[in-house]
């Protein structure tokens, strides 16, 4: 069965009691989901019985007292309905095959937003497909390349380069290590001036207190927090390894509320990738890791690299299983902080990196964020509410409200009981089009 099927634009009413029924892409400029149970992500309530008017790929109303006549109508009776997810830290470089399979990856998981962290010219064109709905995909919002210490060498050459991204059309800067202090704050000014901002690793000798304090807009990877709490408990950065590895031991358990208490004031996001880290450095066997069913969606020279990275990582002398579960504990009780004083934490993994599958490592993320203190509602709300706010009404996603994006996920169990429910993905709706299960079923063979 194909993505593509004609109907007629009679009243047409399906239900989903056992699985939906196709629901054709080019027939769906206004249509209804009706009798779902909606989760509210802002106050986690449950609301039974709901009804979303879809028109043009927007949502145009929920719970209407009237829509047209003769309009399509999908019943939703049984299921739990949420935001489509955000991916907040993803790469989609490559060729135009492989790109397309990561985009459909993405979908298929119920991943209806990300933020490309690695920009290139071609990803302009490829926004505007993606995001007019004319292209099956999720919604993009895209880097420029990468601002680093190779690419910049000079304050001037900062101040060009930023300006550049700009007058591209990109959404905001992409922070690489190497960056000197002088270059970091050419960045700062320059990205201010333009109404611009950037986001990503640090320039270690900024620091992370002065990249907060500079308005940088989010630290991914909590890239720089395990090196300023070493210092702080008079460690160096001598050998700190991995995102810190090395300096976690460092680390004492009472600094991290000291520290996140300073910088919590300032207007700063946290995207974890927690699943890249426990990829890396979590004690698991090899065997395991390539034993993950999703790989089969992905090329097997990927996976096999994906492998090698992850061998390499552990052939170093200094890696050690001691050392390896204090880093992954320091950063869980990070994550628990950052929650506790209000430091925003959105949703990201870093797919398609070492052994993150689009998509299916999302939903990891969610888990491992439960395993670290959270609970399923807040986790829920790190892929959705959080991202709508973190966008500032920049972008229409992250919510279901009228007037954003008909991105929408439809489960089969309430994921605010179990947040390994949102894997139990009965549809997806993305830029307002329904892709039932056997049509997801479909994508995904299409790929092994």
């Amino acid at each position: 069965m194909s993505l593509k099927h004609t109907f007629s634009f009679s009243f047409l009413l399906f239900f989903l009691t056992s699985s939906l029924q196709v629901f054709a892409l080019e027939d769906s400029r206004s249509w209804l989901l009706t009798d779902v149970s909606m989760i509210d992500v802002e106050s986690g309530t449950v609301k039974p019985g709901a009804s979303i008017w879809i028109k043009d790929g927007m949502i145009e109303a929920i719970n209407p007292k009237k829509t047209p006549t003769g309009i399509k109508a999908v019943s939703g009776q049984g299921r739990w309905l949420i935001p489509g997810l955000s991916e907040m830290h993803a790469h989609i470089s490559g060729g135009e095959k492989y790109i397309d399979r990561v985009l459909k990856l993405f979908v298929a998981h119920g991943v209806t937003n990300i933020r490309g962290m690695l920009g290139q010219p071609s990803h302009l064109d490829l926004r505007q497909a993606l995001n007019s709905g004319k292209k099956l995909g999720p919604y993009l919002v895209t880097s420029g390349p990468s601002v680093n210490g190779n690419s910049v060498r000079s304050p001037a050459e900062a101040k060009s380069k930023v300006t550049a991204q700009v007058n591209a059309g990109y959404d905001f800067h992409k922070i690489h290590p190497g960056l000197s202090p002088e270059s970091y704050r050419a960045v700062v000014k320059t990205a201010k001036r333009l109404g611009s901002s950037w986001g990503g690793h640090i320039a270690m000798e900024v620091g992370i207190v002065g990249t907060v304090k500079a308005g940088q807009s989010t630290i991914d990877h909590i890239d720089g927090f395990i090196e300023e709490l070493a210092i702080r408990n008079g460690g160096d950065l001598a050998n700190r390894g991995f995102f810190g590895f090395g300096l976690a031991e460092k680390v004492k358990t009472q600094s991290i509320a000291e520290l996140i208490k300073e910088i919590s004031a300032y207007d700063f996001a946290i995207v974890p990738t927690e699943t890249l880290m426990h990829n890396f450095a979590l004690d698991k066997p090899i065997e395991e890791l390539m034993s993950n069913p999703a790989h089969k969606w992905m090329p097997e020279s990927t996976v096999q690299g994906w492998k090698r990275s992850r061998e390499n990582f552990w052939s170093n002398d200094s890696v050690t299983k001691k050392r390896a579960k204090q880093f992954l504990n320091v950063r869980s009780l990070l994550i628990q902080e950052f929650q506790k004083q209000g430091v925003p934490i959105l949703l990201g993994s870093d797919a398609p990196q070492v052994f993150n599958v689009p998509g299916d490592s999302l939903h990891k993320e969610l888990s491992l964020m439960v395993n670290a203190g959270l609970t399923p509602l807040q986790a829920l709300q790190a892929g959705t509410q959080s991202i709508h706010q973190f966008y500032q009404g920049k972008h229409p996603v992250g919510k279901i409200a009228k007037g954003l994006r008909a991105d929408l996920v439809l489960l089969d169990k309430n994921p605010l009981e179990n947040i390994n429910n949102t894997s139990l993905i009965r549809a997806v709706v993305v830029a307002g089009k329904m892709l039932d299960r056997n049509q997801l079923d479909e994508i995904l063979k299409s790929l092994e």
